[in-house]
């Protein structure tokens, strides 16, 4: 197993309210550990529970409904893997590749455990049904055919730095050292030639060696402002 540098997380979505996290996390049955590059789930592969995701960041390998390119969903703190579970009809197998991005520990719920944790407290229950739908909405977005190459790169920029980026120096966010060039091609679903125009397009994204780094607030005017333009051009439409 790889050792990589742990970056500090950000404590957000389900586990943000400490009183719903212990709630939830006081039914599982297994504390697991992934290490940086790990495989937590293959597409297919049986579902026999949830995970909450506690610490570390994890790539959730989607593929796109016309074209068949994948793209990552990245998932942290408080984020649910597994979700099939909750499913009243079907196989109950995965519908995508998780991957751990950095070192990540996790809480595994088996069916049985979520179900009497969801019963037991309507605020947990309530705590994990807004994480599903943030979750269903980021996914949403990622499968958009119509998103720019520019727009997919920038939303996951943006996804890394929440979930396992740290801030240096003048604002800049720098990601861990397994997320380098062939990763964000990895992970965005863009060639590498595609990724080097998009480069030259966003002057402060910077990927030096293995180190990947760029302005918070640029990336995230850049995202805004395209989103902004697309909405626009639907509403026109006849």
């Amino acid at each position: 197993m790889t050792t990589v540098e742990t970056m500090p997380q950000p404590q957000h979505g389900l586990l943000q309210n400490t009183d719903d996290a212990a709630a939830l996390v006081e039914h599982a049955s297994l504390h697991v550990r992934y290490s940086a590059g790990e495989m937590i789930c293959q597409t297919g592969s049986y579902v026999a529970g949830i995970h909450v995701i506690q610490r570390g960041a994890v790539a959730n390998r989607v593929a796109t409904l016309r074209s068949g390119a994948s793209r990552s969903c990245i998932l942290g703190p408080g984020d649910l893997i597994g979700l099939e579970v909750l499913l009243q009809h079907g196989d109950r197998v995965s519908a995508s590749q998780v991957r751990a991005l950095t070192d990540v520990e996790l809480q595994f719920l088996a069916t049985g455990e979520l179900h009497a944790a969801l019963a037991d407290d309507a605020a947990v229950a309530h705590a994990v049904m807004e994480r599903l739908a943030a979750q269903y909405f980021r996914m949403q977005q990622l499968l958009d055919a119509s998103t720019s190459d520019e727009d997919a790169l920038l939303h996951l920029l943006l996804q890394l730095a929440a979930a396992c980026g740290r801030t240096a120096t003048a604002g800049r966010v720098v990601l861990p050292r397994p997320v380098d060039r062939a990763a964000l091609c990895e992970l965005s679903g863009l060639s590498p030639r595609r990724l080097r125009r998009v480069l030259d397009d966003v002057a402060s994204l910077r990927i030096d060696n293995a180190d990947v780094s760029f302005d918070r607030e640029d990336v995230r005017r850049r995202w805004q402002s395209s989103s902004d333009r697309t909405s626009a051009a639907r509403a026109s439409l006849p």
